[in-house]
């Protein structure tokens, strides 16, 4: 007879007990996971308590369990009676109260160290907030106003008699009728306060204090009113007020929208495109956000739809005071007629975004409006972008030949020593990512889509403020005609490149077939070199406010720039050769010198200069005026030559008195923080 076969370990099969907590309370068990892979049937616990089948465990690829799989229990917050399991391992009847949690003794793997990755897609909706309870449930999701009255009184212990609960089943039913649910698990290091304003961001809510009742009203911002029926408010009910526009410049003709994807658990998007706004702008501008909080397209439309009015359409914003007494119960969601006759402006829906503080003891309240743009009608003007929209539509592909690039070296005034403003326009397509980056170092600045014009003029050197020239483009991406105010002209709201240097501009005037006039020039802004331009210069427009155009740092006095765009169709890159010196290191020369002689004494006067990243660049609301009068961040040399041969002196402040004979030639210049390597230009006068 043969030997008998030796028994042979393989390996190790483990299996555990374990009480694995969720959360308070659950309505159903949606999906068990390991490593976010789904490991159970679908919506395997409906009702938040039972028992479901689900592999708990890892096998090895070469000796695998003959049993991966285990009972779990599921219970769901309500719980009085004892799991069996745990009674029988501890000898205590354990039941978690207030706890959704699982229990299970399952396989974890074999040969493993550590038990696996669990997960579980668990709902709540049922919260006992709303008089319907059936509004509580929108197609899965949440019911906003359900959640933040839920907040309000389980999380901040606020009685339900400081709010007005009809206002919030009111709008409860409304958004279960558009449908509007929301989804997130409150796993984040929040505030009651940061949960608040997001959900009413994502829904397009405000909450507003009653002063009739003393209680917190829910409020919707919907276009749901007759606006025949609004009372006015116009010039014998509103002081001082500030009426403001956007331009078209400030709008977006294309956005983008991340949510959460309910099938798939992750993160998602979608572009959505408004043709009006592009066909004015003459270009895309895109718009990027993220309402996480939502996990179906159906609940997105309405925002989307929403959102576009937002950001897609120049509304404007108001500021006025009115009384207590004309309007003792003013609140925020308030939808106003607002007329005024010098502004030429009847009967124009507003609606009150802000209160300020109650000036009592004027009888006035501070109010803050905007035109009501949720009553704006967008019907056809919106397309969704889809993959087969991507695919089949030449204006959102981008083409290399399509592409401008362009670069100037960035001012010292915006405190840049050596760097470049990276100019790029795509007058047709889409681009939703775009930067520029220094071959050599990597840095990148993000680009945004300049507006660019061909110049059919030469310029001469000019004045600083030029009120009488003007000059003539032809457009390369489609223009629109733009009168700046006085304060916007002023503040240099309205810029212009062309080579060098940047200008600020009054008026954009349309001459027909693709011709414009620009004027009302500011000059040489930044520090910028005011010079002559050749006709047929491209000629740049800043898309956003010169306070916002962004510069790229460079090493290199030879760098090579990356233009780097892309879309869903693909990626674009184009390289740009430029070169750049170390004027920006140098500090500006001495102005203003004067000469004033008396037998063999000269007295010399001048006026010092500094860079203050924003003095010369003009901007009110940046530097005040003046305040780069008299000061020096080194100090001055005075050069001259007599019958002994060069002689030189220095001076910290803006005059010096000295010893020469008649007709000597005075040169001054200025040396600054990086010291003498790099000097001023030189001024000089003869005395």
């Amino acid at each position: 007879m043969g030997a008998k076969k030796k028994k042979q370990q393989v390996g190790f099969a483990y299996f555990m007990g374990i009480a694995y907590s969720l959360c308070s309370k659950i309505d159903s068990l949606v999906s068990f996971m390991i490593d976010d892979k789904k490991m159970c049937a679908d919506n395997p616990v409906p009702n938040g308590t039972g028992v479901f089948i689900a592999k708990t465990g890892l096998e090895s690829e070469q000796y695998p369990s003959g049993n991966p799989y285990s009972a779990v229990c599921c219970y769901n917050g309500e719980q009085v009676i004892p799991d069996a399991y745990l009674t029988s391992k501890t000898g205590v009847p354990i039941a978690y109260r207030n706890t959704a949690y699982l229990v299970f003794n399952g396989f974890i793997g074999d040969n493993v160290r550590s038990a696996p990755n669990y997960s579980v897609v668990a709902k709540r909706v049922k919260l006992g907030m709303l008089k319907n309870p059936a509004h509580e449930d929108i197609n899965g999701s949440a019911n906003p106003a359900a959640v933040l009255k839920y907040i309000f009184v389980k999380m901040l212990g606020l009685s339900e008699d400081a709010l007005d609960a009809q206002s919030f089943d009111i709008c409860g039913e409304t958004l279960f009728n558009e449908p509007l649910g929301i989804s997130f698990v409150m796993s984040e290091a929040k505030e009651a306060k940061d949960w608040i304003e997001e959900i009413l961001r994502t829904i397009d809510g405000a909450l507003a204090l009653d002063k009739s009742t003393g209680k917190i009203k829910m409020r919707l911002l919907r276009g749901d009113y007759n606006a025949d029926s609004l009372a006015l408010i116009d010039e014998s009910k509103a002081s001082g007020v500030k009426f403001v526009r956007k331009g078209w410049e400030s709008c977006y003709s294309t956005l983008v929208v991340k949510f959460t994807d309910a099938d798939k658990h992750e993160e998602n998007s979608i572009t959505f495109a408004n043709p009006a706004t592009r066909e004015i702008l003459g270009y895309d501008k895109n718009f990027k956000t993220s309402f996480m909080m939502i996990r179906d397209i159906f609940s997105l439309s309405g925002v989307l739809n929403r959102l576009v009015k937002k950001m897609c359409y120049p509304w404007a914003s108001l500021k006025f005071s009115v009384s207590i007494n004309d309007y003792p119960n003013l609140m925020v969601g308030d939808v106003y007629k607002f007329s005024n006759e010098k502004l030429g402006i009847y009967n124009m829906p507003i609606r009150i975004m802000g209160l300020g503080g109650d000036k009592e003891e004027s009888g006035k309240i501070e109010v803050e409006a905007t035109e009501d743009m949720y009553s704006l009608q967008i019907d056809k003007q919106v397309t969704q972008i889809g993959a087969d929209k991507m695919q089949s539509d030449d204006n959102y592909d981008l083409f290399e030949d399509d592409i401008i690039i362009g670069a100037m070296k960035a001012p010292a005034e915006l405190d840049e020593l050596r760097g470049v403003y990276p100019l790029c326009a795509y007058p047709d397509g889409l681009a939703e990512r775009a930067y520029c980056q220094d071959g050599s170092t990597g840095e990148k600045a993000v680009l945004d889509n300049s507006a660019v014009a061909t110049l059919l003029d030469d310029i001469a050197v000019g004045e600083s403020v030029d009120l009488t020239t003007t000059f003539k483009i032809e457009q390369i991406s489609k223009l629109w005609a733009v009168k700046a105010t006085r304060a916007g002209w002023q503040r240099l709201k309205m810029s212009v490149a062309i080579d060098d240097e940047v200008m600020g501009y009054e008026f954009r005037k349309d001459l027909g077939g693709g011709k414009w006039q620009i004027g009302g020039l500011i000059r040489g802004i930044a520090g910028t070199p005011i010079g002559a331009h050749k006709k047929g210069a491209k000629v740049w427009f800043a898309p956003v406010d010169l306070n916002e155009v962004q510069t790229l740092s460079c090493v290199s006095l030879n760098p090579t720039l990356r233009f780097v765009l892309s879309n869903s169709r693909g990626q674009i890159e184009k390289t740009l050769k430029i070169e750049l010196n170390d004027d920006n290191y140098k500090p500006y020369a001495p102005s203003n010198l004067q000469a004033v002689r008396s037998g063999d004494t000269v007295s010399l006067k001048w006026r010092n200069r500094i860079k203050l990243g924003g003095a010369n660049y003009r901007n009110i609301d940046t530097i005040p005026a003046g305040a780069d009068e008299g000061r020096i961040d080194g100090y001055v040399v005075i050069e001259w030559s007599d019958e002994s041969g060069a002689k030189t002196a220095t001076s910290t402040g803006d005059s010096i008195t000295l010893n020469a004979p008649r007709d000597t030639k005075f040169s001054i210049y200025a040396i600054g923080e990086h010291g003498l390597a790099y000097p001023s230009d030189k001024i000089s006068i003869v005395a």
